[in-house]
């Protein structure tokens, strides 16, 4: 139970009602207390409560009168008449004029505890059922401020079921991202979570600074002007709508909605778009990136209007992401940046993160690219030794032939081929001397020196090592093969 009111002209009494409740066992979060009906509809203005406990006999406003008036109150309290034994005729006017029920003096305690126990039993039902019907309001709502084919008779209908717990009061409604954390209405404003990419929050127009304070500091927010009425609530967050996009794209924390003026606009060519995509990882690459930083910069300064901003950044992030989101792979953390555009804080946040992607991308287009090169001239690199292998050759003569750093063409060579260089060298010469002794007559110090060892003996050596027998008896072996 939220709110309990004790309306009793004697102190004593009212102070020792106020102690029971408060050791009753039932969770109250406040009570408060009335010398009369008058005191108690001061209260009572500003505030809503669950319960009011009223005695019937009170100077200025008696309880009978108090009673009446609380049943013209939109969402009235529940009523409970306090009576003496000699005062059951008025109780029973008081039951008759709308309390739910009368309890005796002097007040017992099992009594009063379990009437609370029943009240607060009832009330939380109560409130979960209207909680339950709320929250399929607000489902109601966003579907139709989304929604632009409701017709008006499902409009009327929406209303009918829904208006009685909106504002009857002018509002206005606030826009902001979606922060996806934990938010909840409160008594004088409506929280809307999921929007499309947005956060609303509908305020009774006399309390806008005080939530703004509480709830939106530090956001950028769009604000309608004032309305009245649910009919209107889709025009309002049409305009709040539109004043977060401007705010988004000047990165101003709160713009007031202001209907367009219709003046001429700015414009951003697709093409210059297009140009700018494909540059990316070419020697344009960053003229490229001055222009997008050139396009957020107008676009605060007001020099393009957010709904220009809107598409041609669309357009960039759309074609970003068909030609380089694969070279990326789409990586978690760069999700938002291609989902909706207003998740981000501001246009200032959308570009930080842009820009980081780019980084991402530049640096792998370029390291593929050096790949690649590199790729290339481990090519020639292998073809220069097919060509030369019978000379002189050392890993110094072939970097320099492709004009590779020594050290790097040591490490790509081993990389793309899987051989160290000496070993690679020495395979090729071996697979070569293996030919020349099955095919040719040649004598062996020839064989040596036709395939680049100039040293017989360390030409046999090697020749062992690798192939298990020397190449005489390689050459013996394979004429008996063929002989066969």
């Amino acid at each position: 139970m939220n709110k309990i009111l004790v309306v009793e002209d004697e102190k004593l009494i009212r102070q020792g009602i106020v102690s029971m409740i408060r050791r009753s066992g039932i969770p109250v979060a406040e009570i408060g207390e009335a010398a009369n009906g008058e005191a108690a509809m001061e209260l009572i203005a500003g505030q809503q409560f669950d319960v009011v406990f009223t005695d019937i006999r009170m100077p200025k406003m008696d309880g009978l009168t108090l009673v009446k008036e609380l049943r013209k109150l939109a969402a009235p309290p529940v009523m409970i008449a306090v009576s003496g034994y000699d005062e059951f005729n008025y109780a029973v006017e008081m039951l008759r004029a709308g309390a739910r029920e009368y309890i005796l003096k002097p007040i017992e305690r099992d009594v009063l505890v379990r009437l609370l126990g029943r009240l607060e039993e009832e009330i939380s039902q109560k409130n979960a059922t209207e909680q339950g019907h709320i929250s399929i309001g607000y489902q109601q709502l966003k579907y139709w401020m989304l929604n632009d084919l409701m017709t008006a008779a499902e409009t009327d209908i929406l209303v009918s079921q829904y208006g009685e717990w909106f504002f009857a009061a002018e509002y206005v409604v606030c826009c902001t991202n979606n922060t996806k954390g934990i938010a909840a209405s409160g008594e004088h404003h409506i929280y809307l979570s999921d929007v499309g990419a947005h956060e609303l929050y509908i305020i009774e127009a006399n309390d806008e600074p005080d939530v703004w304070e509480q709830l939106l500091q530090g956001r950028y927010v769009g604000i309608s002007p004032r309305h009245c009425g649910l009919r209107e609530l889709k025009t309002a967050f049409q305009e709040a709508a539109d004043a977060r996009q401007e705010a988004f794209w000047r990165d101003k924390r709160v713009i007031i909605y202001k209907p367009s003026e219709g003046t001429g606009e700015a414009d951003i060519p697709d093409k210059d778009i297009h140009l700018t995509v494909q540059q990316m990882g070419s020697s344009q690459e960053k003229a490229a990136r001055r222009y997008i930083s050139e396009i957020f910069y107008q676009g605060r300064r007001g020099s393009y209007p957010a709904a220009v901003m809107e598409k041609s950044i669309r357009l960039l992030l759309q074609l970003l992401q068909e030609m380089y989101g694969t070279v990326l792979e789409m990586q978690p953390d760069t999700a938002d940046l291609f989902g909706p555009l207003y998740v981000h804080d501001c246009a200032e946040k959308l570009e930080q993160s842009l820009n980081q992607w780019l980084d991402r991308l530049s640096e792998k287009l370029w390291r593929d690219y050096d790949d690649y090169r590199n790729k290339q001239k481990i090519k020639q690199a292998v073809l220069y030794i097919h060509e030369n292998y019978n000379t002189d050759l050392n890993m110094a003569v072939v970097s320099n032939a492709i004009s590779m750093n020594y050290s790097l063409f040591s490490h790509t060579f081993k990389l793309y081929t899987g051989s160290k260089f000496v070993d690679y060298i020495k395979e090729l010469r071996i697979k070569e001397a293996r030919i020349l002794l099955e095919t040719t007559d040649l004598k062996i110090h020839e064989i040596s020196q036709k395939i680049g060892y100039e040293n017989e003996k360390h030409f046999m050596k090697t020749f062992k090592i690798v192939c298990g027998v020397s190449p005489t008896e390689y050459r013996k072996n394979m004429l008996h093969k063929t002989n066969k």
